[in-house]
């Protein structure tokens, strides 16, 4: 079994397709609403520069984890 704190990443990984160094490792809590379960991606490839990932309920979880 995984540690806890790992198992969160990989469900993170995995439920939102966030890339690890690129994207999740970089992350502050203000990108993060999980009232509105939505995170926000600065320096993308977006046309206005900042990408919204929704968050499934697991997602959501794994992060309040």
């Amino acid at each position: 079994m995984l540690p806890s704190n790992l198992r969160n990443i990989v469900r993170i990984i995995t439920e939102t397709g966030l890339r690890v160094y690129k994207e999740l490792m970089p992350m502050k809590k203000e990108h993060l609403d999980l009232t509105n379960a939505v995170v926000w991606i600065p320096d993308s490839k977006t046309p206005n520069g900042v990408a919204e990932v929704p968050l499934t309920p697991i997602a959501v979880e794994a992060f309040r984890d």
